[in-house]
């Protein structure tokens, strides 16, 4: 399946790490809906504490049939701060009524064909993971803890 078709979110468990077909032991708030390729993403905000509900991304295309890469990861918390701290360029936190809903990538560049545009999803995803890795796991979880989350 090329990047560039409709993606299938599956449920997945971010307290097992594994797709859950049927029946699952786990409560439900750790099952998030994401496409296969943002799973790395999806742990990485787990284990930050933030709790995505759901992970997505999507290819616009326009007229010159050039693709553009949007990525949507949307949270069960809703923290009135920005506590990542300053994203990676084309990132950005989306806003609901003052509480933070999503965090969004919307890229600066085009992409021409389906090779291309797994290429870029490729790196724009390795590029966000290296920056989730970066930071202290403790510090987001004590900001959540006393923000009261």
């Amino acid at each position: 399946m090329s990047v560039l078709d409709v993606q299938e979110l599956k449920a997945y468990c971010a307290k097992c790490k594994k797709i859950v077909e049927g029946d699952h032991d786990c409560s439900g708030r750790h099952i998030v809906l994401a496409d296969s390729a943002l799973v790395g993403i999806v742990d990485r905000l787990y284990n930050l504490g933030l709790e995505p509900m759901m992970g997505m991304f999507g290819f616009t295309n326009d007229a010159n049939k050039t693709y553009t890469l949007k990525m949507s990861l949307i949270l069960c918390k809703y923290i009135t701060f920005e506590v990542l701290g300053p994203l990676p360029p084309g990132w950005q936190y989306y806003w609901n009524n003052g509480k933070l809903y999503s965090l969004e990538f919307t890229d600066w560049k085009s992409c021409l064909g389906s090779d291309d545009a797994e290429a870029r999803l490729t790196e724009v995803i390795r590029e966000f993971e290296e920056f989730l890795d970066e930071k202290d796991v403790e510090g987001i979880r004590s900001l959540l803890l006393i923000a009261g989350w």
